[in-house]
């Protein structure tokens, strides 16, 4: 199993996060945030600063998590969000737009050929369903750069649950990243028997936290049924990363349970 660590989940600094994964057995990474700040946040001088620590590091990067059109539509808006484990970023499609070409030379940078987006943030009081605006930029998204962006489903966002990230990858062409977690927040149901094949075919990732009514818990202490996810990933032959996204406002000993639970439950 690849297990990959999401530096800032640990540590706002990736030096100290990498030192933290390896003593876990964990060496692949994911970016995020450096600093407190999104990726996209950072300027160039702090862009190079990250590339040396990680090529001095050598810690291989498995994804880059941008937090690109977790946004409202252009035109559109709501209120800011607030989650205390990710730094916030603009949620005005516009620097969304503007800063999207700066992902491709980053990733290739970091030496990773999946890029992390979104399907844009749901409105309040607007309809289910990802809106056509919405999959036209996904699909141009797609077509500027195929194979390199993967959508993850986000419970704010319009793709929240499995069935529609497997609809939204169908339609765009995109890759996907699921997370059972954000699908179970919204539906409290077991997520695994709505796994399909048509939908592991795209996955790119796989994110994993665990959920306990409304609170997010260390792995396996939760009510998402991540043994029969496991299970059912495995027959329709997934073998990519499991990347650890455990939003335990960087508790390290919570952390260092997930990983342990995680290795224990694929077994």
């Amino acid at each position: 199993m690849r297990i990959v660590l999401i530096t800032d989940e640990v540590s706002p600094d990736v030096s100290e996060a990498v030192r933290f994964a390896r003593a876990h057995g964990v060496q692949e990474i994911a970016i995020r945030a450096v600093s407190n700040q999104a990726i996209l946040a950072l300027d160039e001088d702090e862009v190079d600063d990250l590339m040396a620590a990680v090529a001095e590091l050598g810690a291989p990067v498995a994804s880059l998590l941008s937090p690109l059109f977790k946004a409202y539509l252009p035109g559109r808006s709501g209120p800011q969000l607030v989650d205390p484990n990710i730094p916030q970023f603009s949620v005005d499609a516009a620097v969304h737009l503007a800063d999207r070409e700066r992902l491709p030379p980053l990733a290739e940078r970091l030496g990773t050929a999946c890029v992390r987006v979104f399907s844009f943030l749901r409105e309040p009081g607007a309809e289910g369903g990802l809106p056509d605006d919405a999959r036209d930029l996904l699909a141009a998204l797609e077509e500027s750069r195929p194979g390199l962006y993967a959508l993850e489903n986000e419970d704010s966002c319009t793709v929240g649950s499995v069935e529609e990230l497997e609809s939204c990858v169908r339609e765009t062409g995109l890759r996907a990243i699921l997370d059972p977690a954000n699908d179970w927040y919204l539906r409290r149901e077991p997520v695994a028997p709505r796994i399909r094949s048509t939908l592991v075919e795209r996955l790119a990732d796989v994110h994993v936290k665990d959920m306990a009514g409304e609170a997010v818990v260390p792995l396996g202490e939760g009510e998402v049924d991540w043994p029969a996810i496991l299970e059912r990933l495995g027959e329709f032959g997934y073998s990519g990363t499991f990347t650890l996204e455990p939003h335990l406002e960087r508790d390290r000993d919570g952390v260092a349970r997930s990983i342990e639970a995680l290795r224990r439950l694929a077994r």
